[in-house]
């Protein structure tokens, strides 16, 4: 039995294989396609069946490969894993083989190495239309004696349909590619067909080859007729093409072993950690568990049957004994032992290891000794070294060494040998009824409890290019908005905070005065600390954009003015970054965090990028705590060099104080707290002017209903519901995505970086991880693509297609566009009468706090049917379902109830109590606040 890590054996291998010439053709074979009438048989039986297994295996390598291939040498092992049926991982060495050494050599050694291994292995299908009718399994066809498989083509048709053929890729195969972050199938199905065969080197310069068959089926798995017809299984069978390959593939699966399943304990905290797919009950959760360990178990009957009849778990050509030298005495007795064997001391002797003889140490072996000292032993001469051993074979016994005496096999296994195995998921498919497959092809079809939207059989088998058939200028089509509406495909910050140009006319007589008395102090050059105070609806938005373009007109830069904000979302929402990015504060969430100084080179870059700074804008002030502040104050002093509040710069507060407090730190107006917290309310106090915006421009008119009658009126299919918690918004787009009942695209984005991948979507501008929409979808823009014409972040609309290109399909390639329908889109048709609009992806290009240059393409939409309250501060919107949750917030019920321009568009579901608004009068800091607002109202202009 092998041990896990046990690496000596590893190495003993790998020795052995660095000899060994001929082919290396590897294989693996399979007994789960077995004849389903003997299932309950194998059930009941599992030592027949492990007896009957381990004899196929003897009698075909002895009589099959021996005969028909002249085998000279094998390796192999068996494998079981969590599914219980036995498997075999192995390599085959034929006699009279090319050398593949030679391959590189000369271009007539490369083409007879390609012509042998073409007679040797196969790619192709004898019936890509399957044509020949398969009534039944041909697996579970009884063979006479007499019968010729050479000459039954329609055997031969039959058994690569049913068994060779990757036909769909499923969460059992799809993996994260490391560098594109698309899902891929690590098979690498489908391929390219191809005429004829060749071999490349992959990657380039690596001397490691791969061959490619010549193939008229992307989908056919690489197999040998006569073995295929023979075995009468799922098989894979793949020529090596380097040495090394062979020793470290063989060296991976000698000391690889079974992987033990989780505890209950940790499986019962995967199951209530995900926040997918939370657990509302505690009956939930077990019901999860006891279904997740169903499945689970560490052997199985078969393994175990395995070991109870002293089967090996490796079998190979070349026997390899295992020395221990860590124990001088013992191998000193052992070597002096006679062959008798009537001692009482002798239980047994193998057979196989009879007249083996083991041979004294010679000199190659002190050698050894002293180069393993030399190498893991610290020393400053030889002297010293070997210490006062007379010999480094006692030096190296005498440091322990001998205990950790192990070959490192480094994880240089070539990708095609790394995750080979045979295909499951077609071969336990024939096991199902053809009733329970095409129910898992269904919508509502229940795949498990892990199985992730847009990875279901039901959305991988979906012919995703379907739909490219009704827009045949796509290339065209998915420029729309760029040639049309005259906007990038690219979100970067450079472009001036991708503001919206209001004409100072449309300004109320508040935020003119706001405006006007910000660009004189600018003018002047005389430092301005105001605070903008207003409510939801009053332009603040407005004003902001209004004095970032009149500081860019008077400066002429770009960076005039810094807009920035304490969240990603706020940022986001109003064009601008987080404070901690643009002013490299820490995210530390501790108030008692002292101040960090920045170093002298970031420093000096972090002056040359403000330079041209006047003015900093901080939105949404209430969420701004004291500790916050004090850091941005002490920054800017850092920045600019002098010792003034916020290094002379002028600095403005936007806001309201009744919305969102603070996380993790104190608000503005609090009094006690720590050392950082006390010299933010130092910070606070310089801000001796306030402007307060009263004209409400979201909620004008006069036209206003009761909740009950707006309850009625309000369609929950269009009107986006507001959650308190991240939590139950997620939760309730997934099931309205499921409830659509149609096949779901996973979308994943490009990052070019890992630092870019892990990235959160406040830090790319708003581009999501990834994705997952069906037709049918309601989805929100995360941009500003087209102001003008409405296409504005916050823009909700529902999917109408899902355009991808000719043989790409979700989730392995990313969709050319998305077209959606919006709610109100004022601009040129793309289709005459709709307000269809092609939505392709886009770029954000940012720098991360470790300095890092990030980029990531996706489409900038998110679903819409629900949102947390926190994501829509800032935002307007048409009509909005609320639910402001059993616990009360600070400020948070006031965000909720203030996001709609009308009272008619506003709904509760479900209806709060009268004691839960009560509640909101007892928070905490409530008092606090409104002495802040009466402070405001005093020193306002």
């Amino acid at each position: 039995m092998v041990a896990s890590g046990d690496k000596r054996l590893a190495g003993r291998i790998s020795y052995y294989a660095k000899s060994i010439r001929g082919t290396r053709a590897y294989c693996t074979l399979s007994d789960i396609d077995l004849r389903k009438r003997r299932v309950k048989f194998l059930n009941e039986n599992p030592c027949v069946v492990s007896w009957f297994f381990q004899t196929r295996i003897d009698l075909f390598l002895k009589h099959f490969f021996i005969k028909e291939y002249h085998m000279i040498d094998f390796w192999y092992r068996f494998e079981w894993q969590h599914r219980g049926s036995g498997h075999v991982h192995g390599f085959l060495w034929f006699k009279d083989a090319p050398d593949v050494n030679r391959l590189t050599r000369t271009e007539e050694d490369k083409y007879r190495i390609i012509e042998y291994f073409d007679r040797l292995v196969s790619t192709e299908n004898p019936d890509v239309g399957m044509s020949i009718p398969m009534h039944e399994h041909p697996c579970a066809c009884i063979l006479h004696e007499e019968t010729n498989l050479d000459l039954d083509d329609n055997d031969y048709a039959s058994l690569v349909n049913w068994v060779m053929r990757h036909s769909k890729c499923g969460t059992y195969c799809l993996r994260l590619h490391k560098t594109t972050n698309q899902m891929v199938c690590r098979f690498r199905y489908p391929f390219d067909v191809l005429r004829h065969s060749s071999i490349v080197e992959e990657p380039p310069n690596s001397n490691m080859f791969r061959f490619l068959g010549h193939r008229n089926d992307p989908l056919v798995c690489s197999h040998n007729r006569k073995v295929l017809q023979t075995w009468r299984a799922n098989i894979d069978w793949s020529p090596v093409l380097s040495v090394q390959s062979v020793i470290y593939y063989i060296a991976k699966y000698a000391v690889k072993v079974e992987p033990a399943s989780k505890t209950f304990t940790d499986t019962l905290r995967q199951i209530v950690d995900d926040l997918r797919r939370p657990c509302p009950t505690a009956r939930s959760a077990i019901k999860r568990l006891l279904v997740k360990s169903f499945s689970e178990r560490d052997i199985s009957a078969q393994e175990v049957c395995h070991l109870l009849m002293v089967y090996p778990l490796t079998n190979s050509s070349r026997k390899c004994v295992l020395l221990n030298v860590s124990e001088t005495s013992m191998l000193s007795s052992s070597l002096r032992r006679s062959h008798d064997t009537d001692g009482e001391d002798v239980v047994g002797t193998d057979p196989k290891l009879d007249g083996t003889e083991l041979l004294e140490n010679s000199e190659n072996w002190e050698l050894y000794c002293r180069q393993q000292v030399l190498l893991h032993h610290h020393y400053h001469s030889l002297a010293e070294a070997i210490g006062e051993c007379e010999t480094w074979t006692l030096r190296y016994v005498d440091l322990g060494l001998a205990l950790n005496d192990c070959v490192n096999i480094t994880d240089l296994v070539d990708e095609e040998y790394e995750e080979i195995e045979d295909i499951e998921l077609q071969s336990e498919g024939v096991l199902l009824e053809e009733w329970m497959l095409a129910a898992s092809m269904g919508p509502m079809f229940d795949h498990g409890e892990d199985v992730e939207l847009g990875l279901r059989d039901f959305d991988t088998s979906h012919n995703w290019g379907e739909c490219l058939e009704r827009y045949p200028n796509i290339d065209i089509d998915r420029k729309f908005i760029h040639n049309h509406l005259g906007v990038t495909d690219d979100c970067n910050s450079e472009l001036v905070n991708n503001i919206v140009v209001v004409p100072l006319t449309h300004l109320s007589a508040q935020q003119r005065m706001a405006h006007d008395l910000v660009l004189a102090s600018l003018h002047e050059q005389r430092p301005i600390h105001l605070i903008i105070s207003g409510g939801a609806g009053t332009g603040k938005s407005t004003l902001i954009n209004a004095i970032v373009h009149s500081a860019f007109i008077l400066f002429h830069s770009n960076k005039a003015v810094r807009i920035m904000a304490p969240t990603g979302v706020a940022a986001f929402n109003i064009g601008g970054a987080t404070i901690h990015h643009e002013l490299a504060i820490s995210a530390e969430r501790k108030p008692s965090q002292p101040y960090i100084h920045i170093s002298g080179d970031q420093c000096r870059r972090m002056q040359e990028d403000f330079k041209d700074t006047k003015l900093i804008i901080i939105d949404e002030y209430s969420m701004l705590g004291r500790a916050m502040l004090a850091n941005v104050d002490l920054r800017c002093r850092d920045i600019f060099a002098t010792n003034e509040s916020f290094g002379g710069v002028s600095v403005i507060l936007v806001g309201d104080m009744r919305q969102l407090p603070p996380v993790f730190d104190s608000p503005l107006y609090s009094n006690k707290g720590s050392y950082m917290q006390q010299c933010g309310t130092l910070a606070y106090s310089v801000f001796d002017k306030c402007i307060r915006l009263s004209y409400i421009f979201r909620q004008a008119g006069e036209d206003q209903a009761s909740l009950r009658e707006a309850l009625h009126r309000l369609s929950d299919d269009t009107a986006l519901r507001l959650f308190p918690t991240k939590r139950a918004a997620n939760e309730y787009n997934r099931e309205r995505l499921i409830q659509l009942g149609r096949p779901i695209a996973r979308i994943f984005s490009k990052n070019n970086c890992e630092t870019a991948t892990k990235a959160e979507s406040d830090q790319a501008k708003g581009l999501e991880k990834f994705l997952c929409l069906s037709v049918g979808a309601r989805v929100m823009i995360r941009a500003n693509l087209a102001t003008h014409n409405g296409l504005v972040n916050g823009g909700m609309g529902t999917v109408v297609d899902i355009v991808y290109a000719i043989n790409c399909k979700s989730p392995f390639d990313s969709p050319l566009a998305i077209m959606v329908d919006f709610d109100n889109y004022r601009g040129t048709s793309f289709r005459e009468g709709s307000n269809i609009i092609p939505i392709p992806p886009i770029t954000s290009n940012w720098k991360a706090s470790i300095g890092t240059s990030c980029q990531r393409t996706q489409i900038p939409i998110i679903l819409c049917w629900a949102i947390t309250i926190h994501k829509i501060q800032g935002l307007t919107l048409d009509k909005a379902v609320v639910d402001i949750g059993e616990k009360e917030s600070l400020g948070l019920t006031f965000v909720a109830l203030s996001r709609t321009r009308r009272l008619q568009d506003l709904a509760f579901n479900p209806m709060f109590t009268y004691e839960r608004l009560q509640k909101i009068g007892k928070c905490d800091g409530l008092k606090g606040r409104r002495q802040e607002d009466e402070r405001l109202r005093n020193i306002q202009n």
